[in-house]
């Protein structure tokens, strides 16, 4: 399977062109508050959301920004195995003190993007995440990075990604038509609002085009306030934009 930044760069122009409206949608509303660390959840597993992270990272890399993924799923970590690394070091030897935040990350094909892989197992995320040293950390990278972007594990299997969204500067939702139910989404915007969390929008992945036999690989943003203007998660039928064949 090819690396993910080469996947990106090879994909369809259109879907390209849908990742830079989400990253164009992150910076708008930046607008209000500065958005420089951002959470990316979803309320089920198996939505396509480290993929989603992994191409935000290069689009925002390409736009010049020094960006940083970094791997907060401690129990099942995807985002080096999609960029075909394994780092040797990660999160638990920066906040151990053994390495610093620069000889800890690791470079990607995509010139300014770098990723964080979490170094080891461990015990307790919720607790780390928690912790003053992880707060330093994210001190520390706020300084060296325009953009960190968190890959968490479901909302609706752990307690660490409402953790994290409280802490960032923003949360995005990833969801995926068939694989979340409707009463899914709304209790994980009702963890997350309990969080008080900043729920900025969701993306719709991998949406099906209405009488069409072909699935299609596709991302929507969606607003926070589209959705408090509706009262209720609404789905639009989506143009398609390329098929995907993973």
């Amino acid at each position: 399977m090819a690396n993910i930044v080469d996947k990106y760069r090879n994909t369809r122009s259109s879907v390209r062109e849908a990742i830079k409206t989400v990253r164009a949608n992150i910076q708008f509303a930046a607008m209000d508050k500065k958005i420089q660390t951002l959470v990316v959840t979803s309320p089920s597993a198996s939505t396509g959301k480290s993929t989603i992270v992994a191409f935000l990272g290069v689009a925002f890399a390409e736009a010049g920004k020094s960006v940083l993924l970094v791997e907060a799923d401690y129990r099942r970590p995807n985002l080096a195995n999609i960029f075909r690394q394994r780092p040797g070091n990660g999160l638990l030897q920066v906040l151990s003190g053994d390495y610093s935040l620069e000889d800890a990350i690791a470079e990607t094909k995509q010139e300014g993007l770098y990723i964080l892989d979490t170094g080891g197992k461990v015990l307790s995320p919720a607790e780390l995440v928690q912790s003053k040293r992880f707060e330093k950390f994210v001190e520390t990278a706020r300084k060296l990075f325009d953009v960190i972007i968190f890959d968490t594990p479901p909302m609706g299997a752990f307690i660490e990604p409402a953790v994290l969204a409280s802490q960032a500067d923003a949360t995005m939702l990833v969801l995926q038509p068939g694989r979340v139910q409707v009463s899914v989404a709304e209790a994980t915007m009702e963890q997350l609002k309990k969080a008080n969390a900043r729920v900025i929008g969701c993306v719709m992945n991998n949406c099906a085009d209405v009488g069409s036999e072909h699935y299609y690989y596709y991302y929507r943003y969606y607003s926070q306030s589209q959705a408090e203007n509706r009262k209720e998660i609404q789905i639009e039928r989506p143009r398609p934009v390329g098929v995907e064949r993973d």
